[in-house]
């Protein structure tokens, strides 16, 4: 995908290859030291809607921080985000009272931070002029005609399976709400939920934007808070279609069209391919050594196979044709 994205921008691999090694290590391994710390005050956000979710659990940050450095780490390479299998994988192996869907409605009240800013950048990437970019995208997100009516058509449709599902599974579907509702028990205080999960999102937030301000300067692009205000944005709209692991490649070519001004296409390319491969190697090694110090195995996919079986299943003792237990058969 890197390779594809310089190629049309008329660049070749040697030139790529050139522009990498003329890097400025300082600020790059800068921009990496701010990339880690911005995980590890994410992973704390988490950690506390974790906490609070399942309090008589007592998880340790360690465990959250583990789990998601490996989550990340398995997001770096693989399309379709399954890393968020994995954290929740890892947490239910060293809490194993939690539930997945408790779980996984954390990983929902964390997201809705990202939503919101991320939602404000793409606004902020338009109105700084994604001319080029954002005229075609704007005018396909227009309204559609007749479109009330199927906005209609579907509340009406959501309704019916609501008060269906309601009405056939009682209390099953009761307890599987309680379980759901856990993980967002810390929205019910926003005093807490600003303290202990907005702030450090907003700490992550800052990492971010002081990481990608040190990786332009890192690839001797213009850098400012506008042109890091805009590489976010880019990575924002990249991971709207997770067909490559964190946009690779569309991330580019976007990053093209918005920098385009104020360097060169082929350095533009460089920056956010170097960028991109560099974070991403961070991250990796981190989620290996997590995965070892949790799990003693790098075996990621069979953790979560083994996870998602049932336990406790007891097993039929081997019989004869008349049903008598067989002698000698342990």
């Amino acid at each position: 995908m890197f390779v594809d994205a310089l190629e049309i921008v008329g660049g070749s691999a040697e030139t790529l290859v050139g522009r990498l090694a003329g890097v400025s290590f300082l600020m790059l391994a800068t921009a990496l030291a701010l990339h880690v710390g911005k995980l590890g005050a994410r992973a704390r956000a988490w950690h506390n809607i974790a906490r609070v979710a399942y309090p008589e659990e007592e998880l340790r940050y360690r465990h959250s921080l583990g789990a998601y450095l490996c989550g990340i780490g398995v997001n770096a390479v693989a399309p379709a985000r399954p890393g968020e299998l994995l954290k929740l994988a890892l947490v239910k192996r060293k809490a194993p009272g939690t539930g997945y869907r408790g779980l996984a409605a954390t990983l929902l009240t964390e997201s809705i931070f990202d939503t919101l800013t991320g939602s404000a950048i793409l606004a902020f990437g338009f109105a700084l002029g994604w001319r080029s970019f954002g005229g075609p995208l704007s005018s396909s997100l227009a309204p559609v005609p007749g479109g009330e009516w199927l906005a209609g058509t579907v509340v009406l449709a959501v309704a019916a399976v609501v008060w269906i599902t309601r009405r056939h599974l009682g209390d099953g579907l009761r307890r599987l709400m309680a379980e759901v509702r856990r993980g967002f028990r810390i929205l019910g205080d926003p005093r807490r939920y600003l303290q202990a999960v907005v702030s450090w999102q907003v700490a992550a937030l800052s990492l971010r934007l002081a990481s990608t301000y040190c990786f332009l300067a890192a690839f001797h692009l213009p850098a400012s808070a506008r042109a890091a205000l805009l590489v976010l944005a880019v990575q924002s709209a990249a991971n709207l279609i997770p067909l490559t692991p964190n946009g690779a490649g569309t991330q580019q070519a976007l990053l093209v069209l918005v920098l385009g001004s104020g360097a060169t296409a082929s350095s533009i390319v460089s920056f956010g391919t170097g960028a991109q491969l560099a974070t991403a190697a961070g991250e990796i090694v981190l989620a290996l050594l997590s995965l070892v110090l949790m799990t003693g195995s790098l075996r990621w996919r069979r953790l979560i196979a083994a996870e998602s079986e049932p336990k406790g299943v007891p097993v039929a003792e081997p019989t004869g044709p008349r049903g008598i237990p067989l002698p000698g058969v342990v």
